[in-house]
């Protein structure tokens, strides 16, 4: 008979569900912050890729135009922007002094600056765009030429920007380093 009893015997508990409820609402508060902030880590991540991507391609293209290399341009441009120079028009200036230097025989002013200078259109041939600033501004420096002489060169290279003699001025070396 006991076992019968036992059998039947049923047990009914009550608990304060409260505290857990309480708790997992906290929980799920949480969860959203955390959710929120990978979700805005994410979106920033995806948007520096994005500028990334378009900086390189910023390059690549920059340095198709003066036939160079992406880090003869990069190069450039960290030399350029150390020496105050704008780097805006760079490939611009660069590109006019190859086209100056290529019509050398046909018009232009390319020849008069490179005797001065103590060299020939084929001491740049063959040079990374980077290498060409460089070997230039090596001889401008040894020349001992100031602002506005080296200004009146660059322009016959077709270089009218004249912060350009800044970096110039400084010698090949600061263009080396960058």
């Amino acid at each position: 008979m006991a076992d019968s009893v036992i059998a039947r015997l049923r047990v009914i508990l009550g608990a304060d569900d409260k505290p857990l409820k309480e708790g997992l609402a906290r929980t799920r508060t949480q969860l959203l912050a955390v959710a929120a902030a990978a979700s805005a880590l994410g979106a920033a991540i995806s948007a520096a890729a994005l500028q990334g991507a378009q900086e390189i391609d910023r390059a690549a293209k920059a340095a198709r135009r003066l036939d160079s290399s992406i880090a003869s341009f990069r190069a450039l441009e960290l030399a350029a922007s150390e020496s105050g120079v704008s780097v805006e028009g760079l490939a611009n200036d660069v590109q006019n002094m190859n086209r100056e230097i290529a019509s050398i025989g046909i018009s232009g002013n390319a020849a008069r600056a490179l005797e001065r200078l103590g060299l020939a259109a084929s001491d740049l041939s063959g040079l990374d765009a980077d290498e060409r600033l460089a070997l230039i501004a090596d001889r401008v420096q040894a020349l001992g030429l100031d602002a506005g002489q080296t200004t009146t060169l660059l322009r016959d290279f077709g270089i009218e920007n004249r912060e350009m003699a800044l970096l110039m001025i400084q010698g090949g070396d600061a263009l080396r380093a960058a």
